[in-house]
């Protein structure tokens, strides 16, 4: 049974620069008149991919589910080997460098995407995994309400 779940993707404001940063470089290339496809295509494709990168996370009763970049990246953290959790804020470019799946000493592995509000499950095996939430109160709500945080 799903307890929580949350869909997520990358700020609009990356795509944003990336079009005109795509317009630029395209300008650019009609000056000094070159102008091939080996430039478009992968540009388009990257378009395309940072257009459609999303994560999804579940919140159930056998744990932590996420789906990430067209659900090819599954990850199932078990909340029986959960210690704590702690909620938290963070700035996703000056916390972690950037937007997506990252690796930092101080939260784990983390899914950063377009939330500064951040959830962080400490497991029994020392590890962490951080998941940016846009919903915090709801999820702590359903967190008190099933104990699973400590």
């Amino acid at each position: 049974m799903i307890i929580f779940e949350e869909k997520h993707r990358l700020p609009k404001f990356i795509l944003i620069i990336y079009i005109i940063q795509y317009v630029l470089m395209t300008i650019y290339y009609l000056k000094i008149d070159v102008m091939t496809l080996y430039y478009h295509i992968p540009a388009i494709i990257i378009g395309f991919l940072l257009f459609g990168c999303r994560s999804k996370l579940i919140l159930n009763d056998d744990g932590i589910l996420t789906n990430s970049f067209f659900y090819f990246f599954n990850r199932k953290y078990d909340l029986k080997n959960t210690d704590s959790c702690k909620f938290s804020s963070i700035s996703g470019l000056g916390d972690f460098g950037g937007w997506g799946i990252r690796y930092n000493k101080k939260y784990g592995w983390s899914y950063i995407f377009n939330s500064d509000d951040i959830v962080t499950f400490y497991f029994k095996s020392k590890k962490k995994v951080t998941f940016s939430i846009q919903n915090i109160g709801k999820l702590k709500t359903v967190l008190t309400k099933n104990s699973f945080s400590n």
